[in-house]
């Protein structure tokens, strides 16, 4: 005899498509998790993209010496020495008190490993007419460290004052006058008793 299979009740749902094709679809699910864990471990990550900006940030140090010193002992050299390399398109620099940052800008086309060499050796040169206690350090802007930092940093400084005063948690308010109702809103001296 063969074996049948019992006649479903009429008052009996049929089965879920979940139910009938249960295997295939575990099949499915261990198949994408196995690719899953084959492409997480052969596909390289990085936080940011590969991205040579055509920036050279110069930074000097010298103690404490004097913004005008600074400027002519360390920051002026620096820059006439930077005009010795081959695809500088502008120089800016900031000086003050025991530090200077030279920026050099470069053409979009220009190797920046070989830019930074030109430029380290460029330092190496004016490094004995500067005052013995300078420390130079030079470093491509890359993704890594400059643009994080420099948002974190520029943000307090581009606050307006009232705002940085109206956040500092020691401002105190004025105590509003009796005859005030808002302490927006200025205040008339009352003629009437």
């Amino acid at each position: 005899m063969s074996e049948q299979t019992p006649p479903r009740p009429s008052d009996q749902p049929p089965a879920h498509w979940t139910d009938r094709h249960g295997k295939p679809i575990i099949f499915v699910i261990l198949t994408l998790v196995a690719v899953g864990i084959y492409v997480a471990f052969s596909i390289p990550v990085s936080v940011f993209p590969e991205t040579d900006f055509p920036r050279i940030v110069i930074g000097a140090d010298n103690g404490v010496a004097p913004i005008d010193q600074m400027l002519v002992t360390v920051t002026r050299p620096i820059e006439e020495a930077m005009n010795s390399v081959q695809g500088r398109e502008r120089v800016k620099s900031i000086t003050s008190r025991g530090t200077a940052e030279v920026n050099l800008f470069f053409d979009w086309g220009v190797d920046m490993y070989r830019t930074l060499e030109l430029v380290n050796a460029a330092l190496a040169r004016v490094q004995p007419s500067l005052p013995p206690t300078t420390k130079l350090v030079a470093n491509r802007l890359t993704f890594a460290a400059f643009p994080i930092l420099g948002a974190s940093t520029a943000l307090a400084a581009s606050l307006p004052s009232s705002f940085r005063a109206a956040r500092s948690p020691s401002t105190k308010s004025a105590p509003i006058p009796p005859n005030c109702s808002s302490p927006a809103l200025p205040c008339l001296p009352s003629s009437m008793p």
